[in-house]
């Protein structure tokens, strides 16, 4: 598939720009003022042709959601999923000025969502050197990863993914899932509420010397805003593993946006740098 003409980058601004080419923008839902959002101002939920994931499933512990703050107190939110007890995956475009995590399937009231008894403190990020934030290239994409550490180690019922070797995978038969933060379409709302989806993993594409994964989501199904830095999931040997890290989205127009081709830095290429910088700050990575 051709590369489109528009690029978005999934974080979800402030809960309400979709992407970093829109100039509309609707002021964000603060969950410090009350410790949670209704779901009525989440508008329309998740993940591209996903069903909701509640705290019962599962499925709900295989992300974290990654909250960033700018300097100016602009909030965006994005996806991560845990590679090590205390160590999360993640897109380097989701790193800002302040970081924490929360773990709960829904930032909404209704779910049960409080900011103080659900969110978690980060000691540092760690954001891939060769990654721009003004470039647009495939080859940027390539290097759009990060890594949150966090201040304590994930809740017992999370699950600790591996990466996988895109040499293991079967990619004629089985699915790809998708599970993530993000808004169901371009310019829909709802980020803040988990959503999953699948796809035949015959979709998928990877590219092992550029490092990207490409995934085909004219099917109605995929990722959009909010997804960034979430995984695409593989089965190996029955287990689930990270192949992709969620980058962009792209559409010939706004209306195809996240419903055309994504695009995803492959985990499995970046292995020795996130030994190498975890080494730097004494932790060692046994992978």
């Amino acid at each position: 598939m051709k590369l489109s003409q528009i690029i978005l980058v999934l974080a979800a601004v402030a809960f309400s720009s979709c992407d970093n080419s829109s100039s509309t923008s609707t002021p964000a839902p603060d969950v410090s003022q009350k410790g949670c959002v209704s779901e009525s101002d989440l508008m329309k939920p998740g993940i591209v042709g996903g069903e909701k994931v509640t705290n019962y499933d599962m499925d709900s512990k295989k992300v974290v959601l990654l909250f960033a703050v700018d300097d100016e107190g602009n909030t965006s939110i994005c996806t991560s999923t845990a590679i090590a007890p205390n160590i999360l995956l993640t897109a380097a475009h989701c790193i800002s000025k302040k970081h924490f995590v929360v773990y709960h399937s829904s930032i909404s009231c209704e779910s049960g969502f409080n900011v103080k008894q659900h969110a978690a403190g980060v000691r540092v990020v760690i954001k891939h050197k060769d990654w721009d934030s003004t470039a647009k290239s495939e080859n940027n994409t390539s290097k759009d990863v990060a890594l949150v550490i966090l201040e304590n180690s994930i809740p017992s019922s999370y699950r600790v993914l591996k990466i996988a070797d895109p040499a293991a995978v079967n990619f004629n038969s089985g699915m790809i899932q998708f599970i993530g933060y993000g808004v169901v379409d371009y310019e829909a709302g709802g980020s803040g509420i988990l959503r999953k989806t699948e796809i035949p993993i015959q979709n998928a594409s990877v590219d092992i010397l550029k490092n990207v994964v490409r995934i085909d989501q004219s099917s109605g199904h995929g990722v959009c805003s909010g997804d960034s830095g979430g995984p695409s999931l593989v089965k190996v040997n029955g287990q689930d593993q990270i192949l992709g890290v969620n980058s962009v989205v792209g559409g010939s127009s706004h209306a195809s946006l996240c419903r055309s081709e994504a695009r995803q830095s492959l985990a499995y290429g970046h292995i020795p740098w996130i030994k190498a910088e975890l080494a730097k700050i004494g932790i060692d990575f046994n992978y």
